[in-house]
């Protein structure tokens, strides 16, 4: 009987053991998705903004916000170039992905300096799929490709609105 007891005891402490461990690596691994998010979303913010800016045609702002996002990408790229979370170490096309994001955030630089807004806003929306795709493809915060999709849906009705052109609008918001 007592060593029946004692297997018991070490058996439950054991078993208490793994579950500590167990609920130690999935805190850690949310916690650090968590701050890719975040990380992820000041980044995106910026980029959000400079697409905006460009759009309005803004320059000034536009110039800052694009330098924002410029350092924002470059400290993210620094931080998850060969360090990530979990959920993103298999993904292979990251860091490719992040590279062609800032190639053509540079190209962008240089339509926004010489005053083609437009131009830099055309450029920029080269970004957006990258962006959408990375959280798609690892399975990130659908709802925020959701609401970045329907922003270029509303950005065609905008864009129709402004031409007055109300066949166009009832077009594209229908789509």
């Amino acid at each position: 009987m007592r060593w029946g007891f004692k297997i018991t005891i070490i058996a439950l402490i054991s078993a208490l053991i793994i579950i500590a461990v167990a609920s130690t690596v999935f805190i850690s691994d949310k916690r650090s998705t968590e701050r890719f998010l975040d990380d992820f979303n000041v980044m995106n913010g910026h980029y959000k903004q400079a697409l905006f800016q460009t759009g309005q045609e803004n320059r000034e702002t536009a110039q800052a916000e694009h330098i924002a996002f410029m350092d924002a990408l470059s400290d993210f790229r620094t931080n998850y170039e060969l360090s990530r979370p979990r959920k993103l170490q298999r993904d292979i096309a990251f860091n490719d992905d992040l590279n062609k994001a800032h190639e053509i955030a540079m190209q962008a630089r240089d339509d926004i300096n010489q005053g083609d807004l437009a131009a830099a806003h055309t450029t920029l929306e080269g970004i957006r799929p990258i962006f959408n795709e990375i959280l798609r493809r690892n399975d990130l915060s659908l709802l925020s490709v959701a609401l970045v999709d329907f922003h270029d849906s509303m950005e065609q009705v905008i864009e129709a609105g402004d031409a007055e052109n109300g066949e166009r609008v009832i077009e594209h918001y229908i789509e």
